[in-house]
């Protein structure tokens, strides 16, 4: 299988180590101008060390491949023309596959290729890109795929055996819809306010007790949000959130690592389209709309 992947950050090397270590032909479109050779990214996790070797290259007309899947791993932001990179490769079979923050961000891939798989994926997990060959794999790894904007395809399946023969954890849903806006629920709390917060990490966050009524707060109005598009979501997700966060390591949140390192924050991607969404829908969201007046400022 050959697979293409978009943003080799954090992310981008650790799904694609695991698609490597497959016996996958992994190639990594990389933003390095001056990339003259490829080079071994070290992925440090639960204190070993493993080693992500892609083919690289930094320019689309270099790929000589026909892509089974292309994964996009890059930041979502609105100003990242991913249309225009992958309409000079692609193929009829090929899979388009979103690992990706964020709501209701498939839509103009969906629109633009029609008659490609669109794969929506959700990762659990604690990771960063401590430099350019260096991965740190902190916590979890659990993934959830799913054809989008619902059902099944082989294409699916075939990408969640190839990840779960590596020992990933990784689930097929057939609402993948559902499952972005359950991840939506701690996304859209944890993620600004870490960057609010005077860069508080999760466990500071939590001890706050005012900060926890805001998480908690953000958290509903999602879950509100999630229902009037066609979910089912339980305010008892919001517990299990709490209590999945309270045993994680402390951690940095990716908004606030950006924040940190001078990239550019996923606001609309977590935030406003949630609030557009409410919007439309004539739903009232005072705490997202709140933190994302304060947020645009960073």
């Amino acid at each position: 299988m050959n697979i293409l992947i978009i943003g080799c950050g954090a992310i981008g090397s650790f799904y694609g180590y695991k698609l490597q270590e497959y016996g996958c032909n992994v190639t990594s479109l990389m933003r390095d101008k001056n990339l003259q050779s490829n080079y071994d990214i070290t992925i440090s996790s639960n204190n070993n060390h493993y080693i992500f070797s892609p083919e690289m290259i930094n320019d689309i007309l270099h790929y000589n491949k026909d892509p089974d899947y292309i994964l996009i791993c890059t930041k979502s932001l609105a100003n990242i023309d991913h249309i225009s990179v992958i309409k000079k490769i692609i193929k009829p079979h090929t899979a388009i596959v979103i690992i990706q923050n964020g709501i209701h961000i498939e839509n103009k891939l969906a629109k633009y290729f029609p008659k490609n798989i669109i794969i929506r994926c959700l990762a659990f997990i604690c990771v960063s890109k401590e430099s350019k060959n260096y991965v740190n794999h902190q916590d979890y790894g659990k993934i959830i795929i799913g054809k989008y904007p619902n059902g099944n395809d082989i294409m699916v399946t075939k990408l969640a055996k190839f990840w779960q023969s590596t020992s990933l954890e990784c689930h097929v849903s057939d609402n993948i819809n559902q499952e972005s806006w359950k991840k939506l629920i701690w996304n859209a709390a944890f993620n600004p306010l870490s960057v609010i917060a005077n860069k508080a990490n999760t466990k500071e966050l939590l001890q706050d007790k005012l900060s926890h009524k805001l998480i908690i707060n953000i958290m509903n109005e999602i879950i509100t949000l999630a229902n009037h598009d066609n979910c089912n979501l339980s305010d008892q997700i919001i517990d299990e959130f709490i209590n999945y966060t309270i045993k994680m390591t402390p951690y940095k949140t990716s908004m606030l690592l950006d924040f940190e390192n001078n990239r550019p924050l996923e606001i609309e991607a977590i935030l406003g389209n949630a609030i557009e969404f409410a919007k439309i829908n004539n739903i009232d969201t005072k705490y997202i709309n709140l933190i994302y007046t304060i947020i645009r400022f960073y």
